[in-house]
């Protein structure tokens, strides 16, 4: 069976949430930008892609905004 990049990514982030609760979208964060300060652009690319997943998964926007409130 492949595995594509997007299911590794999904898997990824779902066993990060399941690892490390609240902690796992800034852990996985600094992971990018610990990759991004050492040249590793995929690398950090992919780390990227794995936070907007957990952003998803908690209902909220892309790593970068905040969470999007509720219209009354």
């Amino acid at each position: 069976m492949y595995i594509g990049t997007k299911d590794a990514v999904e898997i990824y982030a779902k066993a990060c949430r399941a690892r490390y609760g609240a902690l796992a979208r800034r852990l996985v964060t600094e992971q990018a930008q610990a990759l991004l300060t050492r040249g590793d652009r995929s690398g950090a690319e992919i780390w990227r892609q794995v936070a907007v997943e957990i952003e998803k998964a908690e209902g909220r926007g892309k790593p970068d905004e905040p969470a999007s409130q509720p219209s009354s």
